[in-house]
């Protein structure tokens, strides 16, 4: 049997085999195609037959009945486990070492490296600095707004949520809420309750982290109120930053990208992505989201959307995009009470070269922290 629970050491090599195929020629993969790519000892029916037990497992799927399959967010996942980890390859790492020490001006540094990125990878690059300021959470109130009832089925319920530190900090919000606990709940005091309960009286980061320990746990798929609450939560619950230093590069690759055929991009999707874009202080809050905490090294975390459900919580499926990105933390603060940290990061699409690009970025975060 393959390492990968369930499959087979061929399943295994056909998923593999498709993923690479499709990262290739961005068509779906037929199963003669797949039979002459991988040498397979055996007739395009059995890989036919083990395709469709692939369909069944989640882990490919056919965008139309006469196509060939495409991995899903699933599969993609499995395939960039099963990659070999190198070293980033010698000629990127000359490039970001020419970058060289940033010294007083650090946002030099991080537009160069953000643009060597972009380039070397075809994705939107983002590298960020800022000082985290972990507020205690004083108090929290949940306000449906007006327009959120009597929309269509289909459109999503809003509520604005403003958040008070004891330092004096405050912050406001507006989250999507779950229609149908809107429409049985109007004034959300169940939620409201439970994300004071879970929130106030704790930091930001404690707060986060706890959240997401609650949103893994099998209550948080019992109650429905829970689930809603947590969400919205880790919304909430992010560090703010001052001050923040943030280059983006690459954002014309995305709209050169939902015009590819074959692209499953939502134009409304990414026009919300685009203006996160140009919103470093939320776009900085939704990284710590979405990347680890770092550990001795900075390791890379990878979301293949849809995979996660905190992606499609902060909006960033529509656009079809997966998110490779290292989060920083230096040593020295300059007080008690801040702690300096960053990130870099990647976005674009599934179809990228993942051997290169999860080094590249590995890399790139080391050479930012020799920096720092």
């Amino acid at each position: 049997m393959s390492q990968v629970s369930g499959l087979s050491q061929r399943q295994e090599r056909i998923l593999v085999g498709l993923c690479r195929q499709h990262a290739i020629e961005g068509r779906p993969v037929a199963s003669g195609t797949l039979c002459r790519a991988l040498g397979l000892d055996c007739s395009p029916a059995t890989i036919r037959s083990e395709l469709a037990a692939l369909d069944r497992a989640g882990l490919v799927h056919k965008p139309h009945t006469a196509s060939g399959r495409v991995p899903t967010a699933e599969g993609w996942r499995i395939y960039i486990d099963a990659l070999p980890r190198h070293a980033a390859r010698p000629e990127h790492q000359r490039l970001l070492d020419l970058i060289g020490p940033s010294g007083p001006d650090l946002r030099q540094g991080l537009r160069s490296t953000a643009r060597v990125l972009s380039e070397l990878t075809g994705c939107v690059a983002i590298n960020f600095v800022g000082e985290a300021r972990p507020g205690i959470v004083r108090a929290l109130e949940l306000l449906p707004l007006a327009e959120g009832r009597g929309a269509g089925k289909d459109e999503a319920a809003r509520a604005l949520v403003m958040v008070s530190l004891e330092d004096g900090a405050s912050s406001v919000r507006t989250v999507d809420i779950d229609r149908d606990i809107l429409e049985r709940d109007p004034h959300l005091y169940r939620i409201q309750s439970l994300l004071r309960e879970l929130t106030c009286g704790r930091s930001l980061e404690q707060a986060r982290e706890e959240l997401r320990e609650l949103l893994g746990a099998q209550e948080a798929r019992v109650d429905h109120h829970l689930a809603e609450a947590l969400r919205i939560g880790l919304l909430l619950c992010v560090a703010s930053f001052e001050p923040l230093w943030m280059q983006v590069a690459g954002q014309g690759t995305l709209a050169r990208d939902v015009g590819r055929e074959g692209s499953t991009s939502d134009p409304a999707a990414l026009s919300g992505l685009l203006e996160l874009l140009d919103d470093y202080q939320r776009l900085a809050e939704v990284l710590c989201q979405l990347l680890p905490e770092p550990e001795d090294a900075p390791q890379a975390a990878v979301h293949p959307a849809p995979a996660s459900g905190l992606l499609r919580s902060l909006g960033l499926t529509g656009a079809g995009l997966t998110l490779i990105g290292c989060r920083l933390r230096w040593p020295a603060s300059p007080g008690p009470n801040t702690q300096t940290t960053g990130g870099v990061a990647l976005l674009g699409s599934p179809r990228l070269d993942w051997e290169a690009a999860i080094p590249l970025v590995e890399y790139a975060a080391r050479a930012m922290l020799a920096r720092g």
